[in-house]
């Protein structure tokens, strides 16, 4: 048994559940973040109230953080997300295997690698023994900050497979939403914020409602929202006449995200910049069509015409065609959907990616 140390975001739902893969082999899991880790299964580490407001917490962490590292000794480090600002100092110091787990957000150059974070994102990613990385996309954006071929290693994390499944029970979500029976449902995941183009998800679906599209209503999540920005969605949907058709359905917890693919009909997806992201997989897990942008992050995952649609970021037309056309043909949904589902289980099945991320520990 080894006593790891994992570094992240603990109410992230993803971080959490991948910080604590390490209890499956009976590693002892610590956890260092600025609020406590909420899980009993694991020690948490946190900075004091007092250092977490935002300028506080950029000086203060990496101190912090370096307490906590000697105080423990892990075995070994994992950081969840690249983009550490000043707390990747402690941990190029740090002598011990370090995982580091690149996501997109942290590596691409909309978000992550802007100045001034890119310096100390390549000093950690130098420093790292193992880099996990979720598809050749992102091997290639991190190949951009340095030559890390060496200590790549392909974990795409996977989706349960016998959580994510067509074959569920939505009749309670489509009453709680107040949606018709044989109303199709489109639903956009994606977070709350500009980055999403929600506000073009929402032009597209009312340009589909007036051009008479197939009955349908779109579900808009609303995670990790910028409140200006949803307030303005919100106002749009008036304007645009489409306020009946549209469920804004808050921050729709992991444990609910089953479910409400397997009722979507059709999800979209079409942010300015993005990763590779687990919602993918999970929608095609559950037989959801999906319409997504032209970024080459998709490639290889979504075939335009087979397994999904692909539509020009940015243009609200092309997406509203892309709708009419995915509504208006089930046959081409339900082949999608047969032929989506063989690709998660093939590339995103959850105990094989655990597998191999347990198989990196013991490794390093």
């Amino acid at each position: 048994m080894a006593r790891l140390l994992i570094y992240g975001n603990p109410h992230s739902p993803l971080v959490g559940a991948r910080g604590r893969l390490g209890l499956q082999a009976g590693h002892e899991i610590h956890w260092f973040a600025a609020l406590p880790a909420p899980f009993p299964d694991v020690v948490a580490h946190a900075m004091p109230g007092w250092a977490r407001a935002p300028f506080a917490r950029l000086l203060l962490e990496p101190f912090f953080l370096s307490k906590t590292l000697y105080a423990i000794q892990p075995d070994l480090v994992h950081v969840h997300y690249a983009s550490k600002g000043l707390a990747a100092l402690p941990l190029a110091r740090w002598r011990g295997p370090l995982v580091v787990t690149a996501m997109g957000s942290d590596i691409l150059p909309v978000q992550g690698t802007a100045w001034p974070y890119l310096p100390m994102t390549r000093r950690l990613l130098e420093r790292a023994d193992a880099i996990t990385s979720k598809s050749d996309f992102m091997d290639t954006a991190l190949q951009r900050i340095g030559d890390y071929s060496s200590k790549l290693h392909r974990i795409t994390w996977g989706i349960d497979l016998t959580t994510f499944r067509p074959d569920l029970d939505t009749i309670a979500l489509r009453q709680a939403w107040r949606i018709p029976a044989e109303t199709l449902v489109f639903l956009d995941p994606r977070g709350g914020s500009a980055l999403y183009n929600k506000h073009i998800i929402l032009m597209a679906f009312a340009r589909y409602v007036q051009e008479g599209g197939p009955a349908a209503v779109l579900l808009v999540a609303e995670v990790t929202p910028d409140p200006a920005y949803m307030a303005s969605l919100r106002r749009q949907a008036e304007e645009l006449g489409i306020a009946d058709s549209v469920r804004f359905v808050g921050h729709l917890l992991h444990d609910r995200m089953a479910g409400v693919f397997a009722l979507a009909d059709l999800t979209l997806s079409v942010p300015v910049s993005d990763g590779l992201p687990q919602s993918l997989y999970e929608a095609l897990a559950c037989g959801s069509f999906p319409i997504v942008g032209d970024l080459p992050q998709y490639d290889g995952v979504v075939q335009d015409g087979v397994t999904g649609l692909r539509v020009p970021v940015g243009d609200g037309d092309a997406l509203a065609l892309a709708m009419k056309q995915a509504a208006s043909q089930p046959d081409l949904r339900q082949r999608a959907a047969v032929l989506g589902r063989a690709y998660v289980e093939q590339h995103a099945d959850a105990r094989v990616e655990t597998a191999k991320l347990l198989a990196l520990y013991e490794i390093l």
